[in-house]
C-alpha cells in the first residue's frame, strides 16, 4: 500500500539557539514543549556561535586589520566582527530553516509512540546526518532533532560563508555568495541562489521519503509547510 506525506524546509525568520537547545533555565518552559520527552530530543551538532565565528573568520579579520591604516576601522577580533553582521539589516549572523516530514495530524504525537511518528523521526536521522556536511560553505551551528512537539522536526542553524572576496576581509558572511560558489545560481526557476539551494535541501527529504516507500504531495517544488499553530 502506498503512502503519501508532504515535506517541510521552511525558514525560520528568528533564530533562537536557547530555543533549540532547550536552555530556558528556571523560566517558565513553552505550554507546547512536552518536557517528558524533552530528554529524547537529538543534538547532532552543537557549537558556540562565538567559536564558529572565530574558527570560520579570525584569520580574514587578521587581514582586514593589517590591511587598515586608521585603528577605528580595525575590527580587532572575530567576535567584533560578529556584532557587527549581528547589527547588520543586509546580513544575519546565523540561518535556520526547520525540516520535518507530514504534519501534526499524519506524523504528529497521539500521546504513544505511533508507527507514522516514529518512522518520521528516523527518515529525520537520515536527512541530518546527509545535510549536516553536504553544503561545503555551509557550517553548521545547531543542527537538533525535536522529538518533544507536536511533530519531530529539524531545527538546522548555519553560518554561510563566501570567499575569496577581492576587498575587505577575504572570507566573510554572505549568503548568495556561498551559494554561487557551491554551484547554485538563479535562472528562469530559481530568483536567486539560495532558492536554488533550498530546492536541493528539499530534493534531500524526498530521496529519504521516497526510499522509505513515500510520495510526496504535490506541489514538490515549493514548500510544503506542516506546522502546529504554536511556533516550533
Amino acid at each position: 500500500m502506498s503512502k503519501s506525506c508532504t515535506i517541510s524546509a521552511s525558514k525560520e525568520p528568528d533564530v533562537n539557539l536557547g530555543h533549540n537547545y532547550r536552555e530556558f533555565g528556571k523560566r517558565n518552559w513553552p505550554s507546547h514543549i512536552d518536557q517528558a520527552r524533552t530528554p529524547w530530543n537529538v543534538e547532532y551538532t552543537h557549537l558556540d556561535l562565538g567559536e564558529v565565528y572565530d574558527e570560520l573568520f579570525s584569520e580574514s579579520v587578521k587581514i582586514h586589520d593589517a590591511a587598515q591604516t586608521r585603528n577605528d576601522r580595525k575590527l580587532g577580533s572575530a567576535s567584533a566582527y560578529l556584532d557587527k553582521v549581528t547589527r547588520s539589516k543586509q546580513q544575519s549572523p546565523v540561518y535556520e530553516h526547520i525540516l520535518q516530514f507530514g504534519d501534526m495530524f499524519s506524523h504528529g504525537w497521539t500521546g504513544k509512540e505511533t508507527p507514522s511518528w516514529k518512522e518520521a523521526s528516523e527518515m529525520l536521522d537520515e536527512v541530518a546526518e546527509i545535510i549536516k556536511d553536504k553544503y561545503p560553505q555551509i557550517k553548521t551551528v545547531c543542527l537538533v532533532k525535536h522529538l518533544d512537539e507536536a511533530t519531530p522536526h529539524l531545527h538546522w542553524s548555519y553560518v554561510a560563508y563566501g570567499t575569496d572576496y577581492a576587498k575587505g576581509m577575504p572570507v566573510r558572511v554572505g549568503l548568495d555568495k556561498a551559494m554561487q560558489q557551491m554551484g547554485f545560481k538563479a535562472n528562469s526557476h530559481y530568483k536567486t541562489p539560495s532558492e536554488m539551494w533550498l530546492a536541493d535541501v528539499r530534493n534531500v527529504l524526498v530521496g529519504v521519503a521516497k526510499e522509505h516507500g513515500y510520495t510526496i504531495e504535490s506541489p514538490v517544488g515549493k514548500t510544503q509547510i506542516a506546522r502546529s499553530e504554536e511556533r516550533r
